[in-house]
Protein backbone atom coordinates (compact mmCIF):
# COMPACT_ATOMS: atom_id res chain seq x y z
CA UNK A 1 0.00 0.00 0.00
CA UNK A 2 1.23 3.27 -1.11
CA UNK A 3 0.45 5.59 2.02
CA UNK A 4 2.24 8.55 0.43
CA UNK A 5 -0.17 8.84 -2.62
CA UNK A 6 -3.25 11.51 -3.37
CA UNK A 7 -6.61 9.75 -2.23
CA UNK A 8 -8.23 9.95 -5.82
CA UNK A 9 -5.21 7.60 -7.19
CA UNK A 10 -5.88 4.68 -4.11
CA UNK A 11 -7.83 2.18 -5.08
CA UNK A 12 -10.35 0.70 -2.42
CA UNK A 13 -13.47 -1.81 -2.07
CA UNK A 14 -16.49 -0.93 -0.20
CA UNK A 15 -17.64 -4.26 1.34
CA UNK A 16 -20.79 -4.99 3.70
CA UNK A 17 -21.56 -8.64 5.25
CA UNK A 18 -25.18 -9.79 6.71
CA UNK A 19 -24.92 -12.18 9.54
CA UNK A 20 -27.25 -14.41 11.60
CA UNK A 21 -26.29 -12.61 14.27
CA UNK A 22 -23.08 -10.24 15.43
CA UNK A 23 -20.99 -12.48 17.46
CA UNK A 24 -18.47 -14.27 15.23
CA UNK A 25 -18.04 -17.36 17.73
CA UNK A 26 -21.24 -18.18 17.49
CA UNK A 27 -22.79 -16.29 14.36
CA UNK A 28 -21.89 -16.67 10.25
CA UNK A 29 -21.81 -14.56 7.48
CA UNK A 30 -25.03 -14.88 5.32
CA UNK A 31 -24.32 -12.27 2.96
CA UNK A 32 -21.35 -10.13 1.11
CA UNK A 33 -21.30 -7.46 -1.09
CA UNK A 34 -18.47 -4.91 -1.93
CA UNK A 35 -18.22 -2.19 -4.47
CA UNK A 36 -14.79 -1.36 -6.10
CA UNK A 37 -13.52 2.55 -6.08
CA UNK A 38 -10.68 4.50 -7.57
CA UNK A 39 -10.20 7.27 -6.13
CA UNK A 40 -13.89 9.56 -5.79
CA UNK A 41 -15.68 6.81 -8.37
CA UNK A 42 -16.98 3.30 -8.43
CA UNK A 43 -14.95 1.33 -10.99
CA UNK A 44 -15.61 -2.46 -12.28
CA UNK A 45 -18.56 -4.88 -11.66
CA UNK A 46 -19.72 -4.76 -7.78
CA UNK A 47 -20.10 -8.35 -6.06
CA UNK A 48 -22.42 -9.95 -4.31
CA UNK A 49 -23.26 -13.56 -2.87
CA UNK A 50 -25.53 -15.04 -0.31
CA UNK A 51 -23.36 -17.75 1.92
CA UNK A 52 -25.09 -20.94 3.14
CA UNK A 53 -25.31 -20.21 7.53
CA UNK A 54 -23.84 -22.65 9.72
CA UNK A 55 -25.69 -20.88 12.80
CA UNK A 56 -29.69 -19.79 12.83
CA UNK A 57 -30.63 -16.56 11.90
CA UNK A 58 -31.31 -14.46 15.50
CA UNK A 59 -34.81 -12.91 15.64
CA UNK A 60 -33.40 -9.42 15.76
CA UNK A 61 -31.13 -9.76 12.98
CA UNK A 62 -33.88 -11.09 10.64
CA UNK A 63 -36.06 -7.67 11.43
CA UNK A 64 -32.78 -5.97 9.96
CA UNK A 65 -31.99 -7.62 6.58
CA UNK A 66 -35.66 -9.55 6.50
CA UNK A 67 -33.56 -13.12 5.83
CA UNK A 68 -34.93 -16.09 6.10
CA UNK A 69 -32.06 -19.22 6.48
CA UNK A 70 -34.21 -21.98 4.51
CA UNK A 71 -34.38 -18.64 1.51
CA UNK A 72 -30.54 -19.31 1.38
CA UNK A 73 -30.03 -23.23 2.97
CA UNK A 74 -27.89 -23.98 -0.92
CA UNK A 75 -26.30 -20.66 -1.16
CA UNK A 76 -22.32 -21.81 -1.77
CA UNK A 77 -20.37 -21.94 1.68
CA UNK A 78 -18.62 -19.21 3.14
CA UNK A 79 -15.42 -20.34 2.76
CA UNK A 80 -15.57 -20.44 -1.29
CA UNK A 81 -16.83 -16.78 -1.18
CA UNK A 82 -14.48 -15.39 0.72
CA UNK A 83 -11.52 -16.45 -1.53
CA UNK A 84 -13.62 -14.82 -4.40
CA UNK A 85 -13.94 -11.46 -2.03
CA UNK A 86 -10.09 -12.20 -1.55
CA UNK A 87 -9.36 -11.98 -4.76
CA UNK A 88 -10.94 -8.73 -5.82
CA UNK A 89 -9.92 -6.98 -2.74
CA UNK A 90 -6.58 -8.02 -3.24
CA UNK A 91 -4.12 -4.20 -3.15
CA UNK A 92 -6.95 -2.35 -2.17
CA UNK A 93 -8.19 -0.55 0.75
CA UNK A 94 -10.65 -2.05 2.55
CA UNK A 95 -14.13 0.27 3.11
CA UNK A 96 -17.25 -0.04 5.68
CA UNK A 97 -19.45 1.63 8.34
CA UNK A 98 -18.40 0.45 11.62
CA UNK A 99 -16.51 -2.57 10.08
CA UNK A 100 -15.18 -3.52 13.21
CA UNK A 101 -17.84 -6.68 13.35
CA UNK A 102 -17.90 -7.49 9.57
CA UNK A 103 -13.49 -7.89 9.71
CA UNK A 104 -14.43 -10.18 13.30
CA UNK A 105 -16.52 -12.33 10.87
CA UNK A 106 -14.04 -12.08 7.83
CA UNK A 107 -10.88 -13.11 10.17
CA UNK A 108 -12.04 -16.08 11.10
CA UNK A 109 -13.14 -17.25 8.07
CA UNK A 110 -9.98 -16.94 6.48
CA UNK A 111 -8.30 -18.69 10.00
CA UNK A 112 -10.77 -21.37 9.41
CA UNK A 113 -9.26 -21.95 5.47
CA UNK A 114 -5.85 -21.20 6.23
CA UNK A 115 -5.63 -18.71 3.63
CA UNK A 116 -2.41 -17.11 2.96
CA UNK A 117 -4.40 -13.55 2.75
CA UNK A 118 -5.86 -11.55 5.84
CA UNK A 119 -7.61 -8.90 6.00
CA UNK A 120 -7.91 -7.47 9.85
CA UNK A 121 -8.33 -3.76 8.96
CA UNK A 122 -10.72 -1.28 7.26
CA UNK A 123 -11.76 2.52 7.02
CA UNK A 124 -14.63 3.42 8.84
CA UNK A 125 -17.15 6.10 7.35
CA UNK A 126 -18.47 6.97 10.22
CA UNK A 127 -15.21 7.98 11.98
CA UNK A 128 -14.31 10.19 8.61
CA UNK A 129 -17.79 11.87 8.44
CA UNK A 130 -17.12 12.71 12.41
CA UNK A 131 -14.01 14.81 11.86
CA UNK A 132 -14.89 16.11 8.43
CA UNK A 133 -18.44 17.45 9.58
CA UNK A 134 -18.07 17.59 13.55
CA UNK A 135 -21.07 15.15 14.14
CA UNK A 136 -21.87 11.90 15.94
CA UNK A 137 -19.92 9.09 15.06
CA UNK A 138 -22.43 6.27 16.39
CA UNK A 139 -25.06 7.36 13.45
CA UNK A 140 -27.06 4.94 11.34
CA UNK A 141 -26.07 4.63 7.36
CA UNK A 142 -29.25 6.46 6.53
CA UNK A 143 -28.35 9.10 9.16
CA UNK A 144 -25.01 9.52 7.47
CA UNK A 145 -26.35 9.88 3.89
CA UNK A 146 -29.18 12.35 5.21
CA UNK A 147 -26.17 14.78 6.80
CA UNK A 148 -24.63 14.40 3.71
CA UNK A 149 -27.02 15.08 1.34
CA UNK A 150 -27.10 12.21 -0.36
CA UNK A 151 -30.37 10.51 -1.52
CA UNK A 152 -31.25 6.92 -1.87
CA UNK A 153 -34.10 4.77 -2.45
CA UNK A 154 -33.64 1.30 -0.93
CA UNK A 155 -35.31 -1.06 -2.94
CA UNK A 156 -34.29 -3.98 -0.19
CA UNK A 157 -31.98 -4.22 2.60
CA UNK A 158 -28.97 -6.21 1.64
CA UNK A 159 -25.44 -6.10 1.60
CA UNK A 160 -24.87 -5.21 -1.95
CA UNK A 161 -27.42 -2.19 -1.13
CA UNK A 162 -25.28 -1.28 1.73
CA UNK A 163 -22.32 -0.91 0.02
CA UNK A 164 -23.20 0.60 -2.34
CA UNK A 165 -24.69 3.57 -0.03
CA UNK A 166 -21.67 3.14 1.78
CA UNK A 167 -19.28 4.04 -1.35
CA UNK A 168 -21.68 7.10 -2.28
CA UNK A 169 -21.62 8.32 1.35
CA UNK A 170 -17.75 7.94 0.72
CA UNK A 171 -16.98 9.46 -2.55
CA UNK A 172 -18.73 12.66 -0.94
CA UNK A 173 -16.65 12.44 1.67
CA UNK A 174 -13.46 11.79 -0.33
CA UNK A 175 -14.12 14.92 -2.35
CA UNK A 176 -15.00 17.57 0.63
CA UNK A 177 -11.53 16.26 2.18
CA UNK A 178 -9.71 16.97 -1.35
CA UNK A 179 -11.64 20.58 -1.18
CA UNK A 180 -9.19 21.31 1.59
CA UNK A 181 -5.97 20.60 -0.37
CA UNK A 182 -4.03 17.59 -1.22
CA UNK A 183 -4.54 14.91 0.99
CA UNK A 184 -2.59 11.54 1.02
CA UNK A 185 -3.41 8.34 2.14
CA UNK A 186 -1.61 8.08 5.00
CA UNK A 187 -4.26 11.04 6.13
CA UNK A 188 -7.25 9.19 5.59
CA UNK A 189 -5.53 6.26 7.54
CA UNK A 190 -5.09 8.26 10.51
CA UNK A 191 -8.82 9.62 10.49
CA UNK A 192 -10.56 6.48 9.78
CA UNK A 193 -8.59 2.98 9.81
CA UNK A 194 -9.96 0.67 12.48
CA UNK A 195 -9.18 -3.18 13.26
CA UNK A 196 -11.22 -6.22 13.78
CA UNK A 197 -12.64 -6.52 17.39
CA UNK A 198 -11.21 -10.38 18.99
Amino acid sequence: MNYSQEIFAQKFLVFDFEMTGLDPENDSIIEIGAVPMEGFNIVGDMFFSQVKPYTNISPSSKKIHGIDGNFIENAPPAELIIFEFSTLAENKMLVGQYPQSDLSFLVKVVKNIGGNFFFDRALDISRIYAILYGGKSMLSLEQIAGKVGLQFYRAEHNALEDALITAKIFAILLKKMQGKGKILVSDLVKMGMVHFSE
